[in-house]
């Protein structure tokens, strides 16, 4: 059990070893826990040049949790300890400390719906986007300077991640939506009758753009295909 201490939020410069850190742990709990599908890092040291708390998140995806309960023992070998958290059912939730301090977080959820986890978003939104990375880390800074209770600096920067997350949704979906495209792409390269209509397609007219620069692209178009294109694309897939 954790002695009681009184945690207080610190920040710190990026360390290039986070990277490597995930990996060995990785590396460790996949040797020792076969139930574990796959193995995620997360959090603010998953993000290249993002200031962060020094402690390695991890998400890992079992078929079932009670692979999760069932496999407690072999991640107490590990030092990792299963903390109970009544608030979210769906998680089970392992740390590990070093001496008082947390190290390595290990949040366990089920196979289904995975890839779909917000902090996986939240995190690729936040590499693929390094002047927001470097935004969060200044207001994180600043967060922790003013309180470092944890629940005080959690809440504060609630909003910041909130309107982040709405992003990578919204540009998940346009990607997705290109996805579509070029896959009605290829399909109508086969049919030599179709090429215009697969012109059609894929020119992607200018639209107004809500968020984000007007630099983003994904292969080249533009991150906003119109909804005539993706239903044509769909339709077409059918």
């Amino acid at each position: 059990m954790e002695p009681r201490v009184h945690r207080q939020i610190v920040v710190v410069d990026y360390n290039p070893s986070w990277p490597t850190e995930f990996e060995e742990e990785q590396i460790r709990i996949r040797s020792s826990v076969p139930w574990i599908r796959a193995i995620e890092h997360a959090g603010s040291t998953s993000v290249p040049g993002l200031a962060a708390k020094p402690i390695i998140d991890m998400l890992a995806a079992v078929e079932d949790l009670a692979d999760a309960e069932s496999g407690q023992e072999n991640l107490k070998a590990l030092g990792y300890e299963l903390v109970p958290d009544p608030t979210l059912p769906e998680r089970r939730y392992f740390r590990r400390l070093s001496g008082v301090v947390h190290s390595h977080h290990l949040h366990v959820y089920a196979w289904a719906g995975f890839s779909e986890r917000q902090e996986i978003l939240f995190r690729d939104y936040l590499r693929r986007h390094p002047e927001t990375a470097s935004e969060y880390g200044v207001l994180k800074r600043r967060l922790a300077a003013d309180d470092p209770r944890p629940a005080v600096y959690t809440a504060a920067k609630t909003d910041f991640v909130r309107n982040i997350l709405a992003r990578a949704l919204q540009e998940r979906g346009r990607v997705a939506g290109y996805e579509l495209l070029e896959r009605a792409a290829i399909a109508l390269a086969r049919r030599q009758d179709q090429l215009p209509i697969r012109r059609s397609v894929l020119q992607a007219q200018p639209q107004p753009r809500s968020l984000g620069s007007s630099r983003e692209q994904w292969r080249g178009y533009p991150l906003q295909p119109t909804f005539t294109q993706v239903a044509t694309a769909s339709a077409m897939l059918r």
